[in-house]
């Protein structure tokens, strides 16, 4: 199914704060298959909104109040709980900003209880990191649910995808890391549990910003690992051509895109702005000046027809260059 970055419908759907879920269900009723199942990967926050809505009508109790019965207080995790709509409402409730020209400003309504399945839980930074232990420790899900949950994606031609259910399994520095991110409302969110050394890394901002970028600068300090660097590497006119192109990953209607202005290639892809390229040899881009925010594999073999981005959350999308 559908992104729903991807679906102007479905966004301006998000900004009614009046809207119920009901309409939404039915917005994304009619929004198109991307590419059969198992045929390819890509990350869908509808689907996970979809199968809450199945597992509701299955068991006849909403998603929020399972989670507050079976789970939550049970772990003793006091402040996990479904959003309210606006959250920061709430006296002395974090309430998230969005820049407007060079100052912050609240972030307007949005509607969190549409994100049910997909998001849509506040809390304390201390308590998702329990969270994120009791999940990995057998409390939540059984050990061998655990191991599905992290496992790769597989698809129906034995390739597999960095994500596991609910769960990113990118691990840029080295030691195996799990995790998962969390944007919206003008808030940012990153979660990291490194189970070889059983460390856990929660970043919470109420503002927009790239959080997995602090998380891993925190967790490196922790796990005494070395601090990103690049070393660009230059790039004639001609291997530049090489990679500027629209990329397909499998959203339709949303395509990243790499362009050259003045010498210099730009990696753009809505809503961000665009972001300068620096290259690192190998097939291999990062954002100039951000070693640790987005980052482009192309295909090993130099044409720049297939390409991985590793995004916000540590996101990865796989791509080839449209025609």
């Amino acid at each position: 199914m559908r992104e729903i970055f991807a679906q102007p419908e479905l966004n301006a759907e998000l900004a009614k704060p009046g809207s119920s879920a009901d309409e939404f269900e039915a917005l994304a009723r009619r929004s198109p298959a991307d590419f059969a199942p198992r045929a390819r990967w890509s990350y869908s926050s509808l689907n996970y909104v979809m199968l809450t809505l199945i597992a509701e009508r299955v068991t006849g109790e909403r998603l929020e109040d399972a989670l507050s019965a079976r789970f939550f207080p049970p772990l003793a995790l006091s402040s996990i709980r479904q959003c309210a709509p606006h959250p920061g409402g709430a006296r002395g409730a974090a309430r998230g900003h969005v820049r407007s020209g060079q100052t912050l400003v609240p972030h307007p309504p949005e509607n969190f209880h549409l994100f049910t399945g997909a998001g849509g839980l506040c809390g304390s930074a201390v308590d998702v990191a329990r969270w994120t232990r009791a999940l990995a420790t057998g409390k939540v899900v059984t050990t061998s649910s655990y191991a599905q949950m992290s496992a790769p994606a597989r698809l129906v031609d034995g390739r597999t995808a960095d994500y596991g259910m609910g769960m990113v399994l990118v691990s840029p520095d080295g030691p195996r890391r799990l995790g998962h991110e969390g944007y919206g409302g003008g808030f940012s969110a990153q979660v990291a549990y490194y189970p070889e050394r059983e460390v856990t890394v929660v970043v919470m901002l109420n503002r927009f910003v790239f959080a997995e970028s602090v998380e891993r600068r925190i967790a490196r300090r922790l796990l005494g690992l070395p601090e990103a660097e690049v070393r660009e590497v230059a790039l004639s006119a001609d291997e530049r051509q090489r990679y500027v192109g629209s990329y397909d990953i499998g959203v339709l209607g949303w395509y990243p895109t790499v362009v050259e202005r003045a010498g210099k290639l730009w990696f753009e892809l809505f809503p961000l702005p665009p972001q300068p390229l620096a290259y690192v040899g190998n097939d291999e881009f990062v954002r100039e000046g951000q070693p640790d925010g987005y980052r482009l594999f192309f295909g090993p073999d130099g044409s720049g027809r297939d390409v991985r981005i590793l995004g916000t959350g540590l996101m990865s999308w796989y791509g080839r260059r449209r025609p």
